[in-house]
């Protein structure tokens, strides 16, 4: 089930709110938890969330939702998850790249060259998954308006 309506969050809001009470889940995961479960900018990464409900996953999503990944010296580093705010996921190193892109334009508010474009580069190593998050990050950046340099 994915939930598309109020309705059908009903009863995993109230599962939530179970487990908060019974000390298997933190407030503060609930509270990323309802946001993905009710803003529509995360519906790609519900399905994998329901089932983390319903399966009862309380310890796996308290872990990956009691906080949002920090960004750091070293960017943002951790557990790889396929869902939570305190993962390394797709969705949080898109909101990184979208963030960079932001603040990049808002900051500069002119082009970085000399033919009118903003620039980045964009690299990976031999870390797991570390091309696919280069190749998010890179059509992320090109959506924003810039142009990637891809090594």
């Amino acid at each position: 089930m994915t939930p598309t309506a109020t309705g059908d969050v009903d009863p995993l809001l109230a599962g939530l709110a179970r487990a908060v009470a019974g000390g298997k889940l933190t407030s503060t995961a609930e509270a990323n938890i309802r946001r993905w479960l009710l803003d529509p900018q995360y519906a790609r990464e519900r399905p994998t969330l329901v089932e983390h409900i319903t399966g009862e996953q309380w310890q796996a999503l308290d872990d990956v939702f009691w906080t949002v990944i920090p960004f750091g010296t070293g960017g943002r580093r951790g557990r790889m998850y396929p869902i939570g705010t305190n993962a390394i996921n797709d969705r949080t190193v898109g909101e990184s790249a979208q963030g960079l892109a932001d603040y990049v334009k808002k900051t500069l508010g002119r082009p970085l060259d000399a033919a009118g474009r903003l620039r980045c580069a964009i690299a990976y190593d031999t870390r797991h998954r570390s091309r696919h998050f280069a190749e998010l990050c890179a059509e992320i950046m090109l959506a924003a308006g810039f142009t990637v340099e891809f090594r």
